[in-house]
């Protein structure tokens, strides 16, 4: 006999989780583009609200965020222009990690990246202060040195974090979407990633 899918419940938000170097500033301003989603940047960082550089969203102090981050939550989805979303990364709020990875009207989206990679990349931004770059005319050029002592709790610790959010988001039945370092420029990828999300309108390149 065939079955009839049920409708899939309408996301209010989208969270990626990721981690330091992994692309995912370019995968919020990827989103970002699509008519009807809006990037916020890191909703749960320790020392900010939103945007690195900007004013806090909404005007919300991190004091006022942690005193309820739920309620914040519902608030950036309520004041938010169609379908807002954010990064979130281990070392934001735990609360909103658990929140986030278990609530069915949140598009989750995990992105990954080789954790070699990552680690490197880590070390070249410390180095250089470039944490984001926009012109690859202004690259700072560096050599590090890879010390296998430093690099693998830090493996185990990435591991770690990415088998604590798909356990969380496993046990209360949910499917994120998945998105490799290498993708992050796939046009098909993305569209993919914004459909699931529920945009409207896809883009050609």
């Amino acid at each position: 006999m065939t079955q009839t899918p049920s409708p899939r419940t309408p996301f209010r938000y989208f969270a990626i989780f990721g981690a330091m170097r992994t692309g995912s500033n370019l995968l919020e301003r990827s989103l970002d583009s699509y008519e009807g989603l809006t990037g916020l940047g890191e909703l749960y960082n320790s020392v900010f609200v939103g945007k690195t550089n900007g004013e806090p969203l909404l005007g919300v102090t991190v004091k006022e965020r942690n005193s309820d981050p739920v309620a914040f939550l519902n608030r950036v989805i309520d004041e938010t222009p169609g379908i807002p979303g954010f990064r979130i990364f281990q070392g934001h709020d735990a609360r909103m990690i658990d929140y986030i990875a278990r609530d069915p009207y949140c598009a989750k989206i995990i992105l990954r990246r080789s954790a070699v990679d990552s680690f490197i990349s880590l070390n070249i931004a410390r180095e250089t202060g470039q944490w984001m770059l926009t012109n690859e005319e202004n690259r700072r050029l560096v050599k590090i040195t890879f010390d296998a002592a430093e690099y693998e709790p830090y493996r185990d610790e990435l591991d770690a974090h990415y088998a604590m959010i798909r356990r969380k988001m496993r046990l209360a039945g949910q499917a994120p979407f998945e998105v490799a370092y290498g993708e992050l420029r796939d046009v098909e990828i993305l569209n993919g990633a914004a459909d699931y999300i529920g945009a409207k309108r896809m883009l050609t390149a």
